[in-house]
């Protein structure tokens, strides 16, 4: 399911204003352009200080009760955040299960409450409670490819707790059929585009090779939709990961020279604002490196350098590390780790 407000900004908003937003609301309860603007403001403010989570509490809870049906709900500013989490989730979740009693047969209903659990650190469960009202959503409307993408998410979060590598694969690939149906039913070129990004992600994992080459080399074709002013941030995105999938299969079929030259194409991106800030990916690298093609890595990592201002010094750490022959642990939490070999 694609986010309809992934690219809508997060209102700067003072005191004032704000006050003014919640004397609109006083006044008229179903000003929704207000209570949407206050939600996504106390969201972010939420994650700054507790004091804001009750008002953004409050705001879902009068959306849940009056508008269960609002496609605002299964979006992204209506996630609760962890201190709502810790506080607050099973009023949300037992606020829930009377609208669906409710509202048994409301495909909208079902859905915005399988999202606001699935979102929310859900238990065991109340992640089956969510994909029983998902299952009925999908009956209801089954060419809605809503229903399509939180049946994949459901599959693809359950996996994450298995220790069986068969039990895994089988999970992710559940969610891969159901991904695949989303995009199948998915009519916005753009859209679709979005969504291959999540799919070549889930196929790797999946280990289903065959498909991550070809959702990568799908992906890269689609990235020109991105050059759209609207969509222009997520387009270094598509050329990044695009190539990082294609040189992780090109390396796993012994194609050592493919897997070099997607390395350095995945350096060529301009950047995005996901990538200026937590940096590229280091998984391809780090295989390469494990066969010996040192040179290349730092040239990757040197690229990398054009778009990565945030990086805080760990490029010129890597790079140090990588010309004394030391081995970097890349996915520690300190970025300083590495071993001498």
């Amino acid at each position: 399911m694609v986010d309809e407000n992934r690219d809508e900004w997060i209102p700067f908003l003072n005191v004032q204003q704000v006050a003014e937003l919640e004397k609109r609301l006083e006044d008229d309860p179903e000003d929704l352009e207000a209570r949407e603007l206050l939600m996504r403001y106390y969201m972010v403010e939420a994650l700054r200080s507790d004091d804001y989570v009750a008002p953004h509490l409050k705001h879902l809870i009068w959306l849940i009760e009056s508008h269960p049906d609002s496609a605002l709900l299964s979006t992204s500013v209506c996630r609760l955040n962890f201190a709502e989490y810790n506080l607050n989730y099973r009023i949300v979740v037992d606020l829930w299960i009377q609208q669906v009693t409710k509202y048994p047969e409301n495909p909208a209903v079902l859905g915005n409450a399988a999202y606001n659990l699935l979102t929310g650190f859900p238990s065991r469960s109340d992640a089956v409670i969510a994909r029983k009202w998902l299952l009925t959503a999908e009956k209801l409307e089954p060419y809605n490819p809503a229903w399509k993408n939180l049946l994949g998410d459901y599959h693809r979060h359950l996996s994450m707790g298995k220790k069986d590598q068969k039990a895994k694969e089988s999970s992710l690939k559940l969610a891969m059929r159901y991904y695949r149906e989303e995009y199948d039913l998915t009519t916005d070129d753009t859209d679709k585009a979005f969504l291959l990004e999540n799919m070549v992600e889930c196929a790797f994992e999946a280990g289903d090779f065959i498909a991550t080459d070809q959702y990568a080399r799908a992906l890269l074709e689609a990235a020109f939709l991105f050059e759209q002013e609207r969509w222009k941030w997520n387009y270094g995105n598509a050329i990044h990961n695009g190539h990082i999938y294609l040189g992780k299969i090109a390396l796993i079929h012994g194609d050592k020279d493919g897997a070099l030259r997607h390395l350095q194409d995945a350096a060529k991106t301009p950047g995005s604002p996901q990538l200026n800030s937590y940096g590229p990916d280091k998984t391809l690298a780090s295989s390469l490196l494990e066969v010996g093609e040192n040179d290349a890595v730092l040239e990757y990592f040197r690229a990398c350098a054009n778009f990565w201002k945030m990086e805080m010094g760990r490029l010129t750490y890597w790079i140090d590390a990588i010309k004394n022959g030391q081995v970097i642990d890349f996915k520690s939490t300190d970025w300083f780790t590495s071993k001498e070999v």
